[in-house]
Protein backbone atom coordinates (compact mmCIF):
# COMPACT_ATOMS: atom_id res chain seq x y z
CA UNK A 1 0.00 0.00 0.00
CA UNK A 2 2.70 2.25 0.94
CA UNK A 3 4.06 1.89 -2.46
CA UNK A 4 0.77 2.72 -4.12
CA UNK A 5 0.87 6.31 -2.34
CA UNK A 6 4.34 6.72 -3.20
CA UNK A 7 3.62 6.26 -6.71
CA UNK A 8 0.38 8.72 -6.75
CA UNK A 9 2.24 11.29 -4.86
CA UNK A 10 5.69 11.74 -6.36
CA UNK A 11 4.19 13.19 -9.10
CA UNK A 12 3.45 16.28 -6.99
CA UNK A 13 6.65 16.73 -5.24
CA UNK A 14 8.46 19.89 -5.56
CA UNK A 15 11.14 19.57 -3.59
CA UNK A 16 14.50 17.39 -5.56
CA UNK A 17 15.31 15.93 -2.17
CA UNK A 18 11.53 14.06 -2.16
CA UNK A 19 11.42 13.41 -5.44
CA UNK A 20 15.01 11.48 -5.36
CA UNK A 21 14.29 9.32 -2.90
CA UNK A 22 10.99 8.56 -4.10
CA UNK A 23 12.91 7.65 -7.45
CA UNK A 24 15.47 5.57 -5.45
CA UNK A 25 12.45 3.89 -3.62
CA UNK A 26 10.42 3.20 -6.30
CA UNK A 27 13.02 1.70 -8.74
CA UNK A 28 14.40 -0.33 -5.76
CA UNK A 29 10.64 -1.74 -5.58
CA UNK A 30 10.82 -2.53 -9.46
CA UNK A 31 8.07 0.37 -9.90
CA UNK A 32 8.34 2.45 -12.81
CA UNK A 33 10.14 6.17 -12.30
CA UNK A 34 11.55 7.46 -15.70
CA UNK A 35 8.90 9.91 -16.30
CA UNK A 36 10.05 10.65 -12.70
CA UNK A 37 13.31 10.54 -13.61
CA UNK A 38 12.60 13.17 -16.30
CA UNK A 39 10.67 15.63 -13.96
CA UNK A 40 13.48 15.45 -11.28
CA UNK A 41 15.98 16.71 -14.28
CA UNK A 42 14.06 19.11 -15.40
CA UNK A 43 14.21 20.96 -11.81
CA UNK A 44 14.50 25.03 -12.22
CA UNK A 45 18.44 25.62 -10.89
CA UNK A 46 19.55 22.29 -9.75
CA UNK A 47 23.18 23.30 -10.46
CA UNK A 48 22.56 25.82 -7.84
CA UNK A 49 22.01 23.23 -5.12
CA UNK A 50 24.70 23.98 -2.19
CA UNK A 51 23.08 21.32 -0.11
CA UNK A 52 25.53 18.36 -0.37
CA UNK A 53 22.90 15.70 0.80
CA UNK A 54 20.63 16.32 -2.01
CA UNK A 55 23.02 17.00 -4.49
CA UNK A 56 24.43 13.17 -3.60
CA UNK A 57 20.54 11.86 -3.72
CA UNK A 58 19.88 13.80 -6.50
CA UNK A 59 22.54 12.18 -8.91
CA UNK A 60 22.00 9.14 -7.36
CA UNK A 61 18.25 8.90 -8.31
CA UNK A 62 19.33 10.28 -11.97
CA UNK A 63 21.48 7.74 -12.57
CA UNK A 64 19.24 5.55 -10.49
CA UNK A 65 19.91 2.04 -12.15
CA UNK A 66 23.41 2.51 -11.79
CA UNK A 67 23.03 3.46 -8.31
CA UNK A 68 21.23 0.29 -6.84
CA UNK A 69 23.19 -1.93 -8.74
CA UNK A 70 26.22 -0.74 -6.80
CA UNK A 71 24.38 -0.61 -3.57
CA UNK A 72 23.22 -4.06 -3.96
CA UNK A 73 19.26 -3.05 -4.89
CA UNK A 74 18.31 -4.29 -8.50
CA UNK A 75 17.82 -2.41 -11.77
Amino acid sequence: MSLDWLERVAPTLKAPWSLAWSVLALAAHGRPVESLVQALSSFPNLEQIEDNSTLAVVCLALDYQRALVDFGGTA
